[in-house]
């Protein structure tokens, strides 16, 4: 990218994180959604980036600053999820997961996604955590923690032939 557009996305991430904590949700949802369509591959912004898409997904399931969509939303939290390699970067696929399988479960009990849709993305969830945290020395003990009772609340090994 150039320095330009890496400077655009900065400001970007910038504007929208001030309007969000400033819950001026209408001017966070523009700054987020320009930032979600435009500043992508920025990869040196990966943790800023990551959060503002999890704010943004935030204010989609929930409906500030724009409408409610939670189909949206889950779609939008499933961008964040990468490869984490930080502590920084597993403490942020650790939020969205808490934030995103919970939110998967509200739309197929609603009947807002198909039978298929879930199951497709309970499945490719529950492989992309199981890779991630198990038997992976790098995971900090307080996010295996957390997906350890997250795996737990929602029942997991029902899903798949996985057992922590």
């Amino acid at each position: 990218a150039d320095t330009k557009t890496e400077t655009e996305c900065s400001n970007l991430i910038i504007s929208s994180d001030k309007a969000f904590k400033e819950s001026k949700y209408n001017t966070a949802f523009e700054d987020y959604y320009k930032l979600f369509g435009k500043c992508y591959s920025i990869s040196n912004q990966k943790i800023p980036y990551s959060k503002a898409m999890l704010n943004l997904a935030w204010m989609l399931e929930n409906g500030k600053g724009t409408f409610t969509s939670p189909v949206k939303a889950l779609e939008v939290y499933g961008s964040v999820l990468d490869e984490p390699e930080t502590y920084d970067e597993y403490m942020l696929t650790t939020a969205v997961l808490t934030k995103a399988i919970p939110l998967l479960f509200r739309l197929e009990s609603n009947g807002n996604i198909t039978e298929e849709d879930f199951n497709e993305a309970l499945e490719e969830t529950i492989e992309f955590m199981w890779g991630l945290y198990i038997g992976n020395e790098n995971v900090p003990d307080f996010d295996k923690k957390i997906i350890r009772e997250l795996w737990e609340k929602h029942n997991l090994w029902l899903f798949e032939n996985y057992e922590f």
